[in-house]
């Protein structure tokens, strides 16, 4: 799940320094979006922002009368997000070959990567 979440604020990084942002980069945006419940986007998030991939801040958000917490991606989160992307463009080309439970396994050898960055 985290990968995704790097994914998605991957794709919104152009609004990381604008003052109204959208919905999509809050928790319940995420959640909508991504198709999971709030909970589990809010603990995923907040592993990511412990290990440093994610930050939040108080910002406008499209839709909403008051601020809002919204996440972006921080540089070692911008470099997970892009090797995501390389991973994912190379398995597209290559197949699915060798994945286990449709899986790539450039995508489990990352999720192991990040979990003994811990």
């Amino acid at each position: 799940m985290a990968c995704r979440i790097l994914l998605h604020l991957s794709s919104l990084s152009r609004f990381q320094e604008k003052f109204i942002r959208p919905r999509g980069m809050t928790q319940q945006g995420m959640a909508e979006e991504l198709g999971i419940n709030r909970a589990l986007a809010s603990k995923e998030l907040k592993r990511l922002t412990e290990g440093g991939r994610v930050k939040s801040e108080l910002k406008h958000v499209i839709g909403t009368k008051r601020q809002k917490k919204t996440y972006f991606l921080t540089n070692l989160g911008e470099r997970l997000a892009a090797e995501l992307k390389q991973i994912a463009a190379g398995e597209a080309t290559e197949g699915r070959e060798g994945g286990v439970g449709g899986r790539p396994d450039g995508v489990r050898v990352l999720a192991r990567k990040q979990a003994t960055d811990r």
